[in-house]
Protein backbone atom coordinates (compact mmCIF):
# COMPACT_ATOMS: atom_id res chain seq x y z
CA UNK A 1 0.00 0.00 0.00
CA UNK A 2 1.17 3.16 -0.75
CA UNK A 3 0.89 5.50 2.35
CA UNK A 4 2.27 8.66 1.47
CA UNK A 5 3.98 10.81 3.31
CA UNK A 6 2.80 13.65 5.89
CA UNK A 7 1.40 13.58 9.10
CA UNK A 8 -1.80 12.17 8.41
CA UNK A 9 -0.24 9.23 7.28
CA UNK A 10 1.75 8.77 10.18
CA UNK A 11 -1.37 9.26 12.02
CA UNK A 12 -3.14 6.50 10.45
CA UNK A 13 -0.06 4.49 10.88
CA UNK A 14 -0.02 4.72 14.40
CA UNK A 15 -3.75 3.83 14.60
CA UNK A 16 -3.04 0.81 12.82
CA UNK A 17 -0.18 0.04 14.56
CA UNK A 18 -1.71 0.04 18.34
CA UNK A 19 -5.17 -1.23 16.50
CA UNK A 20 -3.43 -4.17 15.25
CA UNK A 21 -1.23 -4.89 18.65
CA UNK A 22 -4.76 -4.09 20.18
CA UNK A 23 -6.45 -6.71 18.08
CA UNK A 24 -3.40 -9.57 18.80
CA UNK A 25 -3.62 -9.14 22.57
CA UNK A 26 -7.57 -8.96 22.60
CA UNK A 27 -7.56 -12.91 20.62
CA UNK A 28 -4.47 -13.67 22.41
CA UNK A 29 -6.27 -13.27 26.13
CA UNK A 30 -9.74 -14.90 24.82
CA UNK A 31 -7.46 -18.05 23.90
CA UNK A 32 -5.63 -18.02 27.67
CA UNK A 33 -8.86 -17.33 29.00
CA UNK A 34 -10.67 -20.28 27.26
CA UNK A 35 -7.71 -22.91 27.84
CA UNK A 36 -6.71 -21.52 31.43
CA UNK A 37 -10.13 -21.27 33.08
CA UNK A 38 -13.35 -23.48 33.68
CA UNK A 39 -15.71 -20.85 34.37
CA UNK A 40 -15.15 -17.97 32.35
CA UNK A 41 -14.77 -14.42 34.72
CA UNK A 42 -16.89 -11.91 33.08
CA UNK A 43 -14.13 -8.94 34.06
CA UNK A 44 -10.90 -10.43 31.73
CA UNK A 45 -13.37 -12.04 29.53
CA UNK A 46 -14.95 -8.19 28.79
CA UNK A 47 -11.50 -6.71 28.83
CA UNK A 48 -10.44 -9.01 26.12
CA UNK A 49 -13.31 -8.37 24.11
CA UNK A 50 -12.93 -4.36 24.27
CA UNK A 51 -9.46 -5.27 23.03
CA UNK A 52 -10.47 -7.43 20.13
CA UNK A 53 -13.57 -5.03 18.71
CA UNK A 54 -10.90 -1.69 19.44
CA UNK A 55 -8.57 -3.21 17.14
CA UNK A 56 -10.63 -4.59 14.25
CA UNK A 57 -12.98 -0.88 14.17
CA UNK A 58 -9.57 0.99 14.38
CA UNK A 59 -8.32 -1.48 11.27
CA UNK A 60 -11.62 -1.22 9.57
CA UNK A 61 -11.25 3.12 9.90
CA UNK A 62 -7.34 2.83 8.68
CA UNK A 63 -8.48 0.67 5.39
CA UNK A 64 -11.47 2.83 4.70
CA UNK A 65 -9.29 5.92 4.78
CA UNK A 66 -6.70 4.11 2.69
CA UNK A 67 -8.84 2.68 -0.14
CA UNK A 68 -7.76 4.94 -2.74
CA UNK A 69 -4.21 3.71 -2.30
CA UNK A 70 -4.40 -0.20 -2.29
CA UNK A 71 -2.32 -2.14 -5.01
CA UNK A 72 -3.94 -3.25 -7.62
CA UNK A 73 -5.48 -7.22 -7.52
CA UNK A 74 -2.09 -9.52 -8.76
CA UNK A 75 -4.63 -13.05 -8.91
CA UNK A 76 -8.16 -13.76 -9.99
CA UNK A 77 -8.91 -14.44 -6.52
CA UNK A 78 -9.30 -10.84 -5.56
CA UNK A 79 -9.96 -9.42 -8.85
CA UNK A 80 -13.56 -8.48 -8.09
CA UNK A 81 -12.85 -7.14 -4.62
CA UNK A 82 -13.46 -3.37 -4.04
CA UNK A 83 -9.89 -1.50 -2.75
CA UNK A 84 -11.67 -1.41 0.66
CA UNK A 85 -11.68 -5.03 1.11
CA UNK A 86 -8.34 -5.62 -0.13
CA UNK A 87 -6.64 -2.84 1.89
CA UNK A 88 -8.46 -4.59 4.97
CA UNK A 89 -7.40 -7.95 3.95
CA UNK A 90 -3.88 -6.60 3.49
CA UNK A 91 -4.08 -5.04 7.45
CA UNK A 92 -5.44 -7.79 9.10
CA UNK A 93 -3.03 -9.95 7.94
CA UNK A 94 -0.15 -7.61 9.22
CA UNK A 95 1.42 -7.67 5.48
CA UNK A 96 1.37 -3.52 6.27
CA UNK A 97 2.88 -3.62 9.71
CA UNK A 98 6.86 -2.98 8.26
CA UNK A 99 5.39 -0.21 6.04
CA UNK A 100 3.10 1.19 8.59
CA UNK A 101 6.00 0.96 11.29
CA UNK A 102 8.63 3.18 8.54
CA UNK A 103 6.28 5.71 8.01
CA UNK A 104 5.51 5.96 11.70
CA UNK A 105 9.70 6.96 11.87
CA UNK A 106 9.49 9.25 8.97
Amino acid sequence: MNWGGGRRQQVLAGVYLASWVSWLIGVAWTLLIQLTSDAEPPAPMAIAGVLFVGGVLGITAVAYLLRDRVPAPAGKLMANAANYQRGWQRLMLGIELRTAVRVLRG
